[in-house]
Protein backbone atom coordinates (compact mmCIF):
# COMPACT_ATOMS: atom_id res chain seq x y z
CA UNK A 1 0.00 0.00 0.00
CA UNK A 2 3.07 2.26 0.33
CA UNK A 3 3.95 2.05 -2.74
CA UNK A 4 1.78 3.05 -5.75
CA UNK A 5 1.96 2.96 -9.81
CA UNK A 6 0.18 5.01 -11.95
CA UNK A 7 0.55 4.30 -16.34
CA UNK A 8 -1.22 6.18 -19.01
CA UNK A 9 -1.79 4.00 -22.05
CA UNK A 10 -2.24 5.12 -25.57
CA UNK A 11 -6.07 4.21 -27.46
CA UNK A 12 -2.87 1.40 -28.95
CA UNK A 13 -2.98 -0.11 -25.37
CA UNK A 14 0.96 1.38 -24.98
CA UNK A 15 2.13 2.91 -22.11
CA UNK A 16 2.96 6.56 -22.24
CA UNK A 17 3.56 7.90 -19.02
CA UNK A 18 4.02 6.40 -15.95
CA UNK A 19 4.28 7.79 -12.45
CA UNK A 20 5.32 5.65 -9.33
CA UNK A 21 4.59 6.89 -5.52
CA UNK A 22 5.62 6.35 -2.13
CA UNK A 23 2.58 7.24 0.22
CA UNK A 24 1.33 6.39 4.06
CA UNK A 25 -2.18 7.51 4.75
CA UNK A 26 -2.14 11.10 6.91
CA UNK A 27 1.19 11.97 5.45
CA UNK A 28 2.88 13.94 2.12
CA UNK A 29 2.85 11.27 -0.77
CA UNK A 30 6.22 11.60 -2.68
CA UNK A 31 6.94 11.07 -6.32
CA UNK A 32 9.60 8.46 -6.61
CA UNK A 33 9.89 7.94 -10.45
CA UNK A 34 8.20 9.58 -13.59
CA UNK A 35 8.73 9.53 -16.97
CA UNK A 36 6.80 10.08 -20.54
CA UNK A 37 7.74 8.80 -23.98
CA UNK A 38 9.13 11.77 -26.46
CA UNK A 39 6.20 11.18 -28.60
CA UNK A 40 3.19 12.04 -26.49
CA UNK A 41 4.74 14.57 -24.39
CA UNK A 42 2.50 17.44 -25.80
CA UNK A 43 -0.37 14.85 -25.88
CA UNK A 44 -1.98 15.75 -22.25
CA UNK A 45 -1.07 12.37 -21.18
CA UNK A 46 1.01 13.04 -18.56
CA UNK A 47 -2.00 16.01 -17.02
CA UNK A 48 -4.09 13.32 -17.17
CA UNK A 49 -2.03 10.98 -15.75
CA UNK A 50 -1.11 13.41 -12.61
CA UNK A 51 -5.03 14.46 -12.57
CA UNK A 52 -5.78 10.39 -11.72
CA UNK A 53 -2.72 10.59 -9.47
CA UNK A 54 -4.10 13.38 -7.25
CA UNK A 55 -7.58 11.83 -7.44
CA UNK A 56 -6.21 8.18 -5.81
CA UNK A 57 -3.75 9.77 -3.80
CA UNK A 58 -6.13 12.25 -2.09
CA UNK A 59 -8.99 9.38 -1.84
CA UNK A 60 -6.12 7.53 -0.28
CA UNK A 61 -5.66 9.95 2.57
CA UNK A 62 -2.70 11.92 1.00
CA UNK A 63 -2.29 15.36 3.11
CA UNK A 64 -0.33 16.55 0.46
CA UNK A 65 1.97 15.61 -3.12
CA UNK A 66 6.10 16.68 -3.41
CA UNK A 67 6.31 15.86 -7.33
CA UNK A 68 10.00 16.29 -6.93
CA UNK A 69 12.72 16.79 -9.41
CA UNK A 70 11.64 20.31 -10.59
CA UNK A 71 15.63 20.62 -11.45
CA UNK A 72 14.77 21.00 -15.63
CA UNK A 73 12.85 24.80 -16.52
CA UNK A 74 10.31 22.97 -18.44
CA UNK A 75 9.57 20.66 -15.94
CA UNK A 76 9.23 23.52 -13.24
CA UNK A 77 7.05 25.31 -15.46
CA UNK A 78 4.44 22.37 -15.61
CA UNK A 79 4.53 21.51 -11.96
CA UNK A 80 4.02 25.28 -11.43
CA UNK A 81 0.97 24.48 -13.18
CA UNK A 82 -0.85 22.40 -10.71
CA UNK A 83 -0.97 25.44 -8.50
CA UNK A 84 2.09 24.55 -5.97
CA UNK A 85 4.77 25.96 -4.90
CA UNK A 86 8.66 25.55 -6.11
CA UNK A 87 11.22 24.77 -3.07
CA UNK A 88 14.54 24.64 -3.15
CA UNK A 89 16.07 21.53 -2.55
CA UNK A 90 20.17 20.78 -1.60
CA UNK A 91 21.84 16.86 -1.76
CA UNK A 92 24.82 16.41 0.92
CA UNK A 93 28.27 14.72 -0.01
CA UNK A 94 29.39 12.90 2.62
CA UNK A 95 33.26 12.42 0.50
CA UNK A 96 34.90 15.63 -0.91
CA UNK A 97 37.81 15.58 -2.92
CA UNK A 98 39.36 17.63 -5.90
CA UNK A 99 37.05 16.00 -8.72
CA UNK A 100 33.82 16.60 -6.52
CA UNK A 101 34.64 20.32 -6.01
CA UNK A 102 35.32 20.01 -9.97
CA UNK A 103 32.07 18.43 -10.81
CA UNK A 104 29.92 21.60 -7.97
CA UNK A 105 32.56 24.42 -9.91
CA UNK A 106 30.68 23.01 -13.13
CA UNK A 107 27.38 22.34 -12.20
CA UNK A 108 27.53 26.12 -10.10
CA UNK A 109 28.84 28.01 -13.73
CA UNK A 110 26.10 26.18 -15.99
CA UNK A 111 23.28 27.26 -13.63
CA UNK A 112 24.37 30.67 -13.36
CA UNK A 113 24.91 30.98 -17.11
CA UNK A 114 21.53 29.33 -17.97
CA UNK A 115 19.60 31.93 -15.70
CA UNK A 116 21.39 34.71 -17.41
CA UNK A 117 20.01 33.43 -20.30
CA UNK A 118 16.63 33.05 -19.20
CA UNK A 119 14.70 35.47 -17.43
CA UNK A 120 13.12 32.86 -15.49
CA UNK A 121 15.41 30.57 -14.21
CA UNK A 122 14.01 27.97 -12.16
CA UNK A 123 16.86 26.31 -10.27
CA UNK A 124 17.18 22.82 -8.61
CA UNK A 125 13.54 22.70 -6.92
CA UNK A 126 11.17 20.60 -5.82
CA UNK A 127 7.12 20.72 -6.38
CA UNK A 128 4.88 20.31 -3.16
CA UNK A 129 1.39 20.76 -3.84
CA UNK A 130 -0.94 20.83 -0.52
Amino acid sequence: DGFRVYVCYSPSGLPVSAQMFLHSPGSRAVGWVCGTDVEHGHSGAMQLLLWSVIEDLHAAGARGFDFAGANIASVAAAKRDWGGQLVPYHSLQADYNLRTLAKWLYAWLRYTRTRRQRRRGAGAASFIHR
